[in-house]
């Protein structure tokens, strides 16, 4: 990026939080009884969100409607989900906390494309092994996946032993993201 670009958008950039920073100090404090109108709504910048048929034309080895089209509403959360990591400063815990649930996401995702060509009647890491027994997948994308299911059993908060403070780091964000593209492209490729 050139750097009297770079200038011109951090002064837009210093603009537009002050006045964001303003707004909601009028406000307050976010009430669930609060009733904000719609115009003074953040507007998230549009075309950064994929619409939802984007996904969808993605599932091609996804035959059952319903499935592709719910599948293809979790993956449009996860591009807000993107956009909140990637376009905002939210830090620290809240940062983690959003990172956890994209792995959440993910892994419901691959629980969903496992389910489609295995069955729901035996263990995640089961299915797996039979998708790379059968050439679905690669032993890569099963180890990706398996990693995925792993940290994604930490949803159970009764289950959890630790403090989860300084666990999940963006690479992980990104991680559980190419794990399921992967998976995705190569059961893609196996039913066409």
């Amino acid at each position: 990026m050139e750097e009297a670009i770079k200038e011109s958008l951090i002064k837009k950039m210093k603009t537009v939080n002050t006045l964001l920073q303003e707004v909601s100090d009028t406000l307050g404090p976010d009430e669930f009884e609060l009733e904000i109108p719609h115009e003074l709504k953040l507007r998230i910048p549009r075309g950064y969100l994929r619409p939802a048929i984007h996904f969808r034309r993605k599932l091609l080895c996804v035959k059952d409607l319903n499935l592709k089209c719910n599948i293809s509403y979790q993956l449009l959360l996860s591009d807000l989900f993107s956009w909140l990591l990637n376009r905002t400063d939210i830090a620290y815990t809240a940062r983690e906390m959003l990172i956890k649930y994209e792995i959440v996401l993910m892994a419901s995702i691959a629980e969903t494309l496992r389910v489609i060509f295995t069955t729901k009647n035996i263990s995640f890491e089961k299915g797996l092994e039979r998708l790379l027994n059968n050439g679905k997948i690669s032993p890569n994308t099963e180890a990706e996946i398996c990693w995925l299911w792993k940290t994604r059993m930490d949803i159970h908060l009764f289950e959890i032993q630790v403090q989860e403070f300084r666990k999940y780091e963006d690479e992980h964000f990104n991680r559980a993201v190419f794990a399921v593209r992967t998976m995705l492209a190569e059961l893609n490729k196996n039913c066409i």
